[in-house]
């Protein structure tokens, strides 16, 4: 007797496998380490290991990293929730609770997409409803397998992405629920949950303020701004006028106008808004090509080794780029009446990428910027290839290409989770599909000089020759040196002759960014606990080296950081602790809306016994004490400043 299961049994039981298969693909990659901004926004932030729920723990958490102007405090209350249920040290359970977040999302685009194709689906078009099921559900099984979106689960900080896509995802299915019941119930669904949505998105990550494009993107496709009746819709005009274009400019002229132009201060980097512009028109086509054909070698953490366009010729392709680009802006409103989900595909992508693929100073490329605007493409790709009518040429042959085309992506995926296993295999991967990335070569030079320093003393010689590799690599920092320095001081107390002056020839030379920000601290640390012996003169040359770059009158936040590191390092040596003090000082002037450095300056005034002034200090320290999330902080430091001899003065 042959069984034949019913279609409404099949999808589920499809997608039940699909998810199976992204746990058993992401698997070997949830044993693996922390990365990058993971340690500085999780790590070695002490807000995160909160030891209650109350309200003083979750909201200093929420507060406590300046990831952006949002300062993203429902993502910080995850990741203290994840410490505070599971531990704050180990990764393994931080990045399944990434996968739980990303298989939820993948549950949503089905119910998404299933939603949309209903609305979608025209009688005349020969469509058949199952047809539509099936398109949607084969749809999120690509996106949730698809190699290209791993960077959300196995990056831990990328929660931020993934959490703030759920939150998107959630805004568009009721959006589009709304907008098939045609009645007032569907509108007050429209305009309330839109904003407060797109506000919750916008909580997790700024990319969140997308979710009325991606709703324009579904409006002017599926709907085509029609009531029940076909006539015009006013109302979903004037919604996109008060939730789209008015965002969008009072957006724009916040970025251009507030904070003299900081939003938009491209000083920290080796790039102009110009030649941003022009590099991301390439960048844009790197994504496209990474989620149509996601090569493992094309794909990794770090993207640094991607040329900057100097101008439309410089490279050549920069100028291909833009015309293709164009080219396909010109091509949704030609293909919408032939390939109508093709022009949606298209358009949802470009939305996508109108943040951080636009004007703000952020890096050139990282793949978790596609981890939503992909679904446009590959929503365009699978129309094309399932067959969605009875007069479809070869169903069974494009069927059997879409199955091996998903086995494909589910391979490439599992394979960069195995590459993540461990900190070793993940350096080493990196380092090898992206040899000229200034980051991916120090990494595995770090890697290596971790494990000589903690476990195994023969990686010593690898540690050397891959951070000597890395420092000459085209714009290196001075992090692999940092590294180097330290691995050399603390096994061989010893250090190259040579790589001092270099970091300091390094600092004082050109635009000093984040990893300089970071090597700088790691070896004033190394200093301070004593594991390196770095002469006095050095390190002096080297701080003053820094605070003499010709740019830094321009980065007033890298220029307290300096001044700040510069400070611990004058107070752990002891050798003038008024400096210390007053080069803390200077920092909080620099940037006075910074908590941390009015906290420093306390700090100090305690350890100088000087109760006056750590009590004038903590007052400006409560200033900016928004919604108490300093409340912790500030009641320790008035606990210090109390035990503190009233009679003592500055020294």
């Amino acid at each position: 007797m042959r069984l034949k299961l019913d279609d409404n049994l099949m999808r589920p039981l499809f997608a039940l496998a699909a998810g199976l298969l992204a746990v058993l693909a992401y698997w070997p990659g949830l044993s693996g380490g922390f990365a990058l901004d993971d340690y500085t926004n999780v790590v070695l932030n002490p807000a995160i290991a909160i030891r209650d729920l109350s309200w003083d723990s979750l909201s200093h958490a929420a507060f406590s990293f300046q990831a952006g102007p949002a300062m993203r405090p429902l993502s910080m209350v995850s990741f203290a929730l994840n410490a505070y249920f599971t531990g704050p040290n180990g990764a393994m359970a931080f990045k399944a609770t990434n996968l739980a977040i990303h298989l939820l999302n993948g549950l949503l685009v089905w119910a998404l997409l299933q939603r949309m194709l209903a609305a979608w689906r025209a009688p005349e078009s020969g469509v058949t409803a199952a047809s539509a099921c099936w398109l949607a559900v084969v749809t999120a099984a690509f996106w949730v397998l698809h190699p290209l979106n791993a960077m959300p689960v196995l990056y831990v900080v990328q929660r931020e992405t993934a959490l703030s896509t759920l939150f998107v995802l959630l805004g568009l299915y009721t959006y589009v629920v709304a907008r098939t019941r045609h009645d007032r119930a569907g509108a007050l669904m429209i305009w309330l949950g839109m904003p407060l949505l797109t506000l919750l998105a916008v909580l997790c990550k700024e990319s969140g303020a997308l979710l009325p494009v991606y709703a324009f993107a579904v409006e002017l496709f599926i709907f085509r701004f029609r009531r029940g009746d076909g006539s015009f819709d006013r109302g979903m005009a004037l919604l996109y006028g008060l939730f789209l274009l008015l965002p969008a400019c009072l957006g724009l002229g916040w970025a251009l106008f507030s904070h003299d132009g900081g939003v938009l201060n491209y000083a920290g980097r080796d790039f102009d808004l110009r030649e941003r512009l022009l590099s991301e028109t390439r960048v844009v086509w790197d994504y496209i090509r990474w989620t149509l054909l996601p090569w493992p070698a094309s794909l990794g953490l770090y993207h640094d080794d991607i040329a900057v366009s100097r101008g439309l010729l410089q490279p050549v392709t920069t100028l291909f780029a833009l015309l293709g680009l164009l080219g396909l802006a010109i091509a949704i409103p030609l293909l919408r009446r032939r390939w109508p989900l093709v022009a949606l595909g298209i358009a949802w992508f470009l939305g996508g990428q109108l943040m951080e693929s636009s004007i703000f100073p952020l890096e050139l490329a990282y793949e978790h910027r596609c981890y939503l605007p992909d679904l446009g493409l590959i929503l365009a790709a699978i129309s094309l290839l399932y067959p969605l009518t009875a007069a479809s040429r070869r169903p069974q042959a494009r069927l059997a290409l879409l199955a091996t085309l998903l086995m494909a992506c589910t391979a490439v995926t599992a394979s960069r989770s195995y590459d993540w296993r461990d900190n070793l295999s993940f350096a080493t991967a990196e380092a090898r599909h992206h040899p000229e990335s200034p980051y991916a070569t120090y990494m595995l030079g770090q890697t290596y000089a971790n494990l000589a320093l903690m476990t195994d003393r023969n990686q010593y010689d690898n540690a050397v020759a891959s951070l000597r590799a890395a420092s000459a690599v085209k714009n290196s920092t001075i992090i692999p040196d940092v590294s180097l320095v330290l691995v050399q001081a603390q096994i061989h107390h010893r250090v190259d002759p040579d790589v001092l002056p270099r970091i300091a020839a390094k600092m004082g030379e050109r635009k000093i960014a984040a990893s300089d920000i970071q090597g700088l601290a790691a070896l004033g640390e190394c200093v301070d606990k004593h594991n390196c012996e770095v002469p006095a003169r050095d390190m002096r040359a080297v701080f003053d080296s820094a605070l003499a770059n010709p740019h830094l009158a321009e980065l007033r936040d890298t220029h307290a950081n300096i001044l700040v590191i510069y400070g611990n390092y004058t107070a752990i040596t002891g050798a003038d602790p008024r400096k210390a003090r007053e080069l803390m000082g200077q920092a909080a002037e620099l940037v006075p809306a910074e908590p941390q450095y009015r906290e420093n300056m306390v700090t100090m005034d305690i350890s100088l016994g000087d109760r006056e002034r750590a009590l004038k200090d903590l007052e400006g320290l409560r200033s900016l004490n928004y919604l108490g999330h300093l409340d912790p902080v500030i009641a320790e430091l008035q606990r210090q400043i109390d035990d503190l001899p009233a009679d003592r003065t500055r020294p």
